[in-house]
C-alpha cells in the first residue's frame, strides 16, 4: 500500500469514528443564548413597554392658584417618552423607570414661575406625587402705571396682580432709580 492510499484510509477512519455532526440547534450553547436573550426581551418589555409599570396617576398637592389640570397635562407631557426600536419604529412608553424626576422638577419651576418650591416623587408601580409649594405676594413692582407684576420675599418677580391689595407695598420703577443715585452720593 503506498503511503497516499494508507494515509487517505486513516483520515476516512477517523471521520467515520466522528460520525454525522449534531445540528446547532441540539447543542447546549445555542439554547443558552437563546435563553438568556429571550429573557433579556421580556425583561425590557416588563419595564418598558407593559402596561403593569406605565404611569396612570400623578398626584399634585399644595397648590391654591395654578389649574391641577394644567400642571398635571404639563407633568405628563414631560413623562411621555419615544423609544426609537428598528429603522424608524419607536415605541411610546410612560413607564416609571423612564420618568425623569429632575427633569420634570426643572421643567415645571421654569414654566410655571409662581411655584417656588417642587418635590416630584415615584411612588411604585403607577403613580407620580407632585408637591409644590406657590410663592407668596409681599409687593408690587410697576414700571408704568399699567404695568405691574407681584413680587415675593426672595425679590423674585412671578405674576401680573388680579388687583391691587391694600395691604401690599408698591414699588416704583422711578424710586428704585433715585434709591441709586441718592447711594452715591
Amino acid at each position: 500500500m503506498s503511503y497516499r492510499k494508507k494515509k487517505i484510509k486513516i483520515k476516512v477512519q477517523g471521520l467515520k469514528k466522528l460520525g454525522p455532526k449534531t445540528p446547532f440547534f441540539k447543542k447546549p450553547i445555542f439554547w443558552i443564548v437563546f435563553l438568556i436573550t429571550v429573557f433579556c426581551y421580556v425583561f425590557v418589555y416588563v419595564l418598558i413597554i407593559s402596561d403593569i409599570l406605565q404611569i396612570k396617576n400623578i398626584n399634585i398637592s399644595g397648590n391654591e392658584k395654578i389649574n391641577s389640570q394644567e400642571l398635571g397635562a404639563f407633568a405628563e407631557k414631560n413623562i411621555n417618552k419615544k423609544i426609537p426600536i428598528f429603522l424608524g419604529w419607536s415605541v411610546s412608553s410612560k413607564s416609571i423607570f423612564l420618568a425623569n424626576t429632575e427633569n420634570i422638577k426643572n421643567e415645571i419651576i421654569k414654566n410655571f414661575p409662581q411655584i417656588e418650591i417642587v418635590s416630584v416623587e415615584k411612588k411604585f408601580l403607577q403613580t407620580i406625587n407632585i408637591k409644590i409649594k406657590e410663592r407668596k405676594p409681599i409687593a408690587i413692582f410697576c414700571q408704568i402705571e399699567k404695568n405691574c407684576l407681584l413680587i415675593d420675599l426672595n425679590g423674585v418677580i412671578f405674576e401680573k396682580p388680579i388687583d391691587f391689595l391694600e395691604n401690599m407695598a408698591v414699588v416704583k420703577q422711578q424710586s428704585i432709580a433715585r434709591y441709586f443715585l441718592i447711594g452715591e452720593q
